[in-house]
């Protein structure tokens, strides 16, 4: 049975994979996100998205780099 140290580091690896095919989708101009509150217009926050899409992966990648030591 895994541990649960063991089942964490194999779910961010899942989210790092998961987390790339988003930003090469992203980059590729194959998905756009908009956001509307309150009746406004929409806006495109695709490049909010992006970046914190590479953010997450970046902080996940680290914590994968700190577990395999």
């Amino acid at each position: 049975m895994a541990t649960m140290l063991e089942n964490h580091i194999a779910w961010m690896k899942k989210e790092v994979v998961s987390l790339n095919a988003r930003i090469e989708m992203i980059e590729a101009g194959k998905a756009r996100f908009y956001s509307k509150h309150d009746n406004g217009p929409s806006v495109d926050t695709t490049d909010t998205i992006l970046a914190d899409n590479k953010e997450l992966k970046a902080e996940l990648e680290g914590l994968l780099k700190e577990y395999d030591n």
